[in-house]
Parts: C-alpha cells; sequence; structure tokens
C-alpha cells in the first residue's frame, strides 16, 4: 500500500482547483495593481484636484506649487 501525505497541498485534488495557479495569480495581481495606479492618476486625481480647487480656491495653487506628487523635494 502506498503511503500517501495529507496536507492541503500534497493530497489528490489539492486546493488549487478551488484558486487556480499562484504563479498566475500573481501575474494577474501585478497587473491589477498597475491598472489601479494608472487609473488613479488620469481619472480620479483631477476630479479631487478640480474639487480642491473649488473648496480651498488660491491658497490650494500655493500648496501644489510648494507640494511634488509622488517624489518629494529635498
Amino acid at each position: 500500500m502506498k503511503e500517501t501525505q495529507s496536507s492541503l497541498f500534497f493530497e489528490e485534488k489539492p486546493i488549487y482547483r478551488f484558486r487556480g495557479k499562484p504563479i498566475k495569480q500573481s501575474r494577474y495581481s501585478i497587473f491589477e495593481g498597475i491598472l489601479g495606479a494608472v487609473l488613479w492618476q488620469w481619472v480620479v486625481r483631477p476630479i479631487e484636484e478640480k474639487d480642491m480647487k473649488n473648496r480651498f480656491g488660491d491658497e490650494y495653487e500655493v500648496y501644489k506649487k510648494k507640494v511634488r506628487y509622488w517624489i518629494p523635494k529635498r
């Protein structure tokens, strides 16, 4: 009689049947992260900036000149 290990990853029908392969899933996760960042930059940020301009006026423009978006000034 053949002895088998009893674990989620070593049984005859592993847990992968429910979620897919981890390497394949990680590719989709990376793609979704990049897509989210691009959408934030091109869609959400302009909407928020317009709202901030309406709320705070010229004070917000001064703030924008002092603070950079992604990379801080030294």
